[in-house]
């Protein structure tokens, strides 16, 4: 059997600040929703282009999880389907 590759080392991006966004829903009150996210990448050339495309990144994201409702959320299935939708975003 071929030995496989040693992959390269994990590389990490922090969109920072926090995002924080208001939920939507039924009033009820004010709900917020607070993320910290951070990328990762083996790529040297893909975390160049992360640096690069940050702020656009960001506005996407924000986008996406501004649409966010606290049912869509409250349970674990729920965060990873938040979580997928991210990914899909940062690669758009």
């Amino acid at each position: 059997p071929k030995k496989s590759a040693t992959p390269a080392p994990a590389q990490y991006f922090a969109l920072d600040p926090a995002f924080v966004v208001n939920l939507n829903g039924p009033v009820d009150g004010p709900r917020y929703l607070q993320l910290e996210v951070q990328l990762m990448t083996r790529d040297p050339a893909a975390l160049e282009a992360i640096k690069t495309r940050a702020p656009a990144i960001r506005a996407r994201l924000l986008m996406l999880f501004s649409q966010v409702s606290p049912d869509q959320i409250a349970d674990v299935a729920g965060k990873q389907k938040l979580q997928a939708a991210s990914l899909a975003e940062v690669q758009k």
